[in-house]
């Protein structure tokens, strides 16, 4: 609340007056005394509303401000808390293990994928992985049946049926 106060108190203050934009300065044109006299009695008022419509504005804006900042650091810790699941983390079965080599098959929802197991647990066929494991490269991916974490190279990715089992008979021989 104290910073709220002391950002009310910078915006109202004098020295950020100047820093708003000004009219530009009138011309004075001749004209008849009554009118002057006219003019004059209106010049405070104006001049009062023109400070108090500026200090509105400003207060408004900054009422804005600090809800956006107050929104973002509400919702900042959720993106946080998000970022440990991938949106590119793939679920699927493994469909396809041949004894003694440590390559498999993993079926996901649209094709399927050529994995080589390189440590932690050592997954069955009928186990659900789920990971980023549809890029190449290694990745960590958690074995969803045993409740248990792998590592694993992605070989290829992305295959017909028929073209992940040409490449894991040709890895496994």
């Amino acid at each position: 609340m104290f910073w709220l106060t002391s950002c009310c108190g910078f915006f109202s203050s004098a020295k950020f007056r100047w820093a708003l934009p000004q009219r530009p300065a009138r011309v004075p044109t001749p004209a008849m005394p009554a009118r002057i006299v006219s003019i004059a009695s209106t010049a405070p008022r104006k001049a009062g509303n023109a400070v108090f419509a500026s200090k509105e504005f400003v207060l408004q804006h900054l009422k804005k401000i600090v809800l956006l900042i107050l929104g973002c650091l509400f919702l900042f810790p959720l993106n946080i808390a998000s970022t440990n699941l991938s949106p590119k983390a793939g679920r699927g079965v493994v469909s396809r293990r041949i004894s003694g080599c440590d390559y498999f098959i993993v079926a996901t929802k649209s094709a399927y994928d050529v994995l080589e197991w390189f440590g932690g647990h050592d997954p069955d066929k009928g186990d659900y992985l789920i990971g980023g494991f549809e890029s190449y490269g290694f990745h960590d991916i958690y074995d969803e049946t045993a409740d248990a974490d792998l590592r694993v190279w992605t070989e290829d990715y992305d295959l017909t049926k028929e073209d992940a089992l040409e490449k894991l008979t040709d890895q496994c021989g």
